[in-house]
Parts: structure tokens; C-alpha cells; sequence
């Protein structure tokens, strides 16, 4: 039988070359084998080489004593950070309407705080149920109204015996600026905001460059991109205090309805829930009023989310929606008083 490969014109060449490279590699061989034979032995007088260091341990940070770690089940716990009473100055002058006059504030009485946004995983552990809109056990529940998330506190008070609620809108703008002054709790330079939060800068894939770009493959890139997405908590910075993701991320319900910060001449360390709704020039509710659903009023939001501007991500930026509301950047933590 003929080889397919005798007819071949280089096949006598490869041969040839199989065989040099034969009767080299034989020659290689036998030499490595001839210096080993004669080569004296140095195993008794080697000296031990330097010792190779085995590969760090990834360890988890020590929880602060004043912190307190509830378990919620075999592996979801919410961890909460003590916050101190003291005063602050809340708004900004710098800001929108809604967030001047500034004003100070007292906070009285010491309370926890969740140091993450209530994850998905949390919600389930509690509330025995999936959330609205399921991405991933670790990601901030996302579509919550301020409903679910009064109903979640109300879960977890009963399966604790203690009290959880929504912060007041002073209680978070106080533990967001954790004692700074500033736009943000790091500072006034927006070019730092991606460090400490998920904004839309952040969160929004970026187009690829195409050098064969058109008009029509620009339309279609464009609704290629990932949109922008919540993330898990602890992947950012934290402020001062040790909260995460207090700008950015999700929208955090507070326990406020929303209305005009008091005038700080008449009504010092005034509570923001009992502001009256803000008007417009005519005397009629304000636009951002006029959102809300019939015969329901607003409710706070706060931080900015995952989708918004670096402007909207501040400490006294306020936002308003109807408590039955379920955006897909709505979210909360939750508060505890303490002892």
C-alpha cells in the first residue's frame, strides 16, 4: 500500500529533516547523560535557598466593636454602624431650591445605621419571598416602594423584637456628610465621585471604538450597550463613618414625606416631615409635587443612583416619588435607635 504521503514532492525532504533532527536530539541526550555521571555530587553541601513565602491569606476586616452584626439566616447578616448624636448644617446654598435654606439640626438621640443598602439576598432571608426584580443575592434590592420597604422593616422588627425603620431625612443627610461639610462626604471635586459611588459616569458601558463606523452601526451600538446596572455593596469607598454607597447606586427611601425645608428663623432644628408641601409662584403645589399619585403624598429619596449625574449624587440633593412608586433605582437601608 502507497502512503498518501510518498507522492508528496516535499515528502523526502521531511524525511531527511526527521533524521537530522533524530541524530541531534541523540547527541543531546547522551551528553546530559555523560555530565550527569560525571558531575560530583553537591546534594550534602548545598545550602538550603531562601524559604518561599506561602500566598497571603485574604482576611476579612475586623468588625468595629460598635458595630452590630445581625444574622438573618445561615449566611446573609446586616451589619449596622453605630452613629453619634450631634448637630449639622442640612442643605446646601449651593444646591436646588428644594435643598436651601440651610439650616442646623440636631441629632439627639444615637441610632444604627445599615452600613450597606438592604441586598437582595437580605430581602429574601427576611421576607421569605424574591424581590421585585431579581439580579443577584448581593446587589441592593432594586423596584422597592416605600411600601415594601416599610414592610420589610416591619418583618424584621417581628423576627428580631426590636424596632427597624427607615431613617428620617435628617437622620441619613446627618451619617451620609459624616461630619463633612462639603457636596460630597470626600470633598467638592466631582472628578472623585467614581472612587465612592456608582453613578451613570460609572455604571454605562462605554462605546467601542469602531474604526468602520457609521450612522447606522452607531444606532445599533448604541442599543448593544449594557445599561447601567446597581452593584454589590463594599466595592466603593466608604465615608468617614464607614457607610457604603450612600451616593449612588440606588435611591434610598426615607420615612419623610417631601415638602420645603422650615425657615430656620422661626423654626431652628425644625424635623423636615413637618414642612409644609413646597409651592410654586401662583400658590399651587409645585411640579415635583403634582408627580405624586392622587391623594397621596411625596415621599424623600436620597443619594442619587446608579443612573444619575454626578450633580444629583450629593449629600443635600433630594428626590420625591409617591410610596407606592417601584423605579428600578429605588432602594433603602434601614435604621435601628439605640439602647
Amino acid at each position: 500500500m502507497i502512503h498518501p504521503m510518498d507522492d508528496h514532492p516535499r515528502f523526502p525532504r521531511l524525511l531527511a529533516h526527521a533524521g537530522f533532527v533524530t541524530v541531534l536530539l541523540g547527541i543531546a541526550v547522551a551528553g546530559l547523560l555523560a555530565k550527569e555521571r560525571t558531575a560530583p555530587s553537591t546534594a550534602a553541601k548545598a545550602e538550603p535557598g531562601p524559604a518561599v513565602a506561602e500566598p497571603a491569606q485574604t482576611l476579612q476586616p475586623k468588625v468595629p466593636e460598635q458595630n452590630l452584626v445581625i444574622k438573618l439566616g445561615e449566611a446573609p447578616m446586616l451589619e449596622m454602624v453605630l452613629i453619634s448624636p450631634g448637630k449639622f448644617t442640612m442643605g446646601s446654598s449651593q444646591g436646588d431650591e428644594d435643598e436651601r435654606p440651610t439650616r442646623t439640626v440636631e441629632i439627639a438621640r444615637a441610632f444604627y445605621m445599615g452600613v450597606t443598602e438592604v441586598s437582595q439576598g437580605q430581602w429574601f432571608a427576611v421576607m421569605a419571598s424574591p424581590t421585585t426584580t431579581f439580579t443577584a443575592a448581593e446587589h441592593p434590592v432594586l423596584r422597592a416602594s416605600a411600601q415594601d420597604a416599610d414592610k420589610f422593616c416591619k418583618k424584621l422588627s417581628e423576627k428580631t423584637g426590636k424596632n427597624y425603620r427607615l431613617p428620617t431625612e435628617a437622620e441619613w443627610e446627618y451619617a451620609c456628610r459624616a461630619g463633612s461639610t462639603s457636596r460630597y462626604y470626600f470633598g467638592d471635586d466631582s472628578g472623585q465621585l467614581g472612587a465612592f459611588a456608582w453613578y451613570r459616569a460609572n455604571s454605562v458601558e462605554p462605546e467601542k471604538e469602531d474604526p468602520k463606523k457609521t450612522f447606522f452601526s452607531s444606532i445599533g451600538n448604541f442599543f448593544k450597550r449594557r445599561p447601567p446596572v446597581a452593584h454589590a455593596g463594599k466595592l466603593r469607598q466608604p465615608n468617614a463613618w464607614g457607610l457604603y454607597d450612600m451616593l449612588g447606586n440606588v435611591w434610598e427611601w426615607c420615612s419623610d414625606p417631601y415638602g420645603a425645608y422650615p425657615d430656620p428663623s422661626k423654626a431652628d432644628n425644625a424635623d423636615p416631615k413637618d414642612a409644609e408641601p413646597l409651592k410654586d409662584a401662583e400658590g399651587g403645589q409645585d411640579s415635583k409635587t403634582a408627580k405624586g399619585a392622587k391623594g397621596q403624598g411625596l415621599q424623600v429619596l436620597r443619594g442619587g443612583s446608579f443612573y444619575e449625574s454626578a450633580e444629583h449624587c450629593t449629600c443635600s440633593n433630594r428626590f420625591w416619588d409617591s410610596p407606592p412608586s417601584r423605579y428600578s433605582g429605588y432602594g433603602f437601608r434601614v435604621v435601628l435607635e439605640a439602647d
